[in-house]
């Protein structure tokens, strides 16, 4: 009896040890199962990446977010919106995206080195900026991602509000066509001399030469009346008016809000009208 109940004791523990891994596995099994039940409902944000740059010689975090019926054809494309700042926002436009099931992707772009921004988005480096969306970025993305190239929308806020103008203003340098802008109140005057001023914007405006497209992106402009950019955003939107872009391809709504509050509802508000 003094040599069983060890032997005892070592097969209970067995016994045990097994009870325990089949029940951790079940476990695991169910959350894998409602985690893939919860992407089939809601969509998938895919895990943060990171693209380099040969044009800005930096790296960018990529965000990615797929809608729930990106799996289930197989053939189907989707419109998609190139996010900026996505380090701020991408998070919080997401979740708007999932909560109404949208058969849409987002992609967030976020800053790449501490207050890169100011120079990508800025006069300075806007040009090379916008060479890392169109030659890099882009086709690398709409190459692994099933991405109607024809609904591609450029959405911004305050700074990079104002190159997603420079964006959709210099069609011809970019020649990339967005089907959309998204200008939150877009930074179109400073106080600092190496940012935009809105006279900058009035004589690259006149250069654009009426505007004479074969078509003409929606503008989607909102502004914060709360210390934000209003009184620069209607500037901006007359003269836009008057150099003849069509009245009905521009769309505005204020905001009682601050500045760095403007985008959740400016981007609902624009889920709303486009999808």
């Amino acid at each position: 009896m003094a040599e069983f109940k060890p032997r005892l004791l070592i097969s209970l523990a067995f016994i045990l040890i097994l009870l325990l891994f089949a029940a951790a596995a079940m476990l695991f099994y169910s959350l894998v199962a409602c985690l893939q039940m919860n992407a089939e409902v809601s969509g998938q944000r895919l895990p943060q990446f990171t693209f380099y740059s040969e044009q800005t010689d930096s790296d960018y975090p990529i965000d990615i977010y797929l809608p729930a019926s990106y799996n289930k054809n197989k053939q189907q494309r989707f419109p998609v919106i190139y996010i900026l700042d996505g380090h701020w926002v991408f998070s919080r436009y997401a979740r708007l995206v999932a909560a109404q099931r949208l058969p849409l992707i987002l992609v967030g772009i976020g800053e790449g080195q501490k207050n890169r921004r100011l120079l990508d988005y800025g006069p300075r480096g806007a040009l090379e900026y916008s060479f890392f969306l169109k030659d890099e970025l882009i086709p690398k993305l709409e190459k692994n991602y099933r991405i109607e190239a024809g609904k591609r929308t450029l959405a911004g806020i305050s700074l990079s509000g104002a190159f997603a103008a420079v964006m959709l203003i210099d069609q011809e340098i970019t020649n990339l066509q967005f089907s959309s802008y998204l200008l939150f109140d877009a930074a179109f005057d400073t106080d600092a001399e190496y940012l935009y001023q809105i006279g900058w914007f009035e004589e690259y405006i006149k250069h654009a030469e009426g505007f004479d497209w074969p078509s003409h992106p929606k503008i989607f402009i909102s502004s914060a009346l709360r210390g934000g950019n209003d009184t620069e955003t209607q500037t901006f939107i007359k003269l836009m008016l008057s150099n003849a872009y069509p009245k009905e391809n521009i769309y505005f709504e204020q905001f009682d809000v601050k500045h760095g509050k403007v985008g959740e509802p400016s981007f609902a508000w624009v889920l709303a009208l486009l999808y």
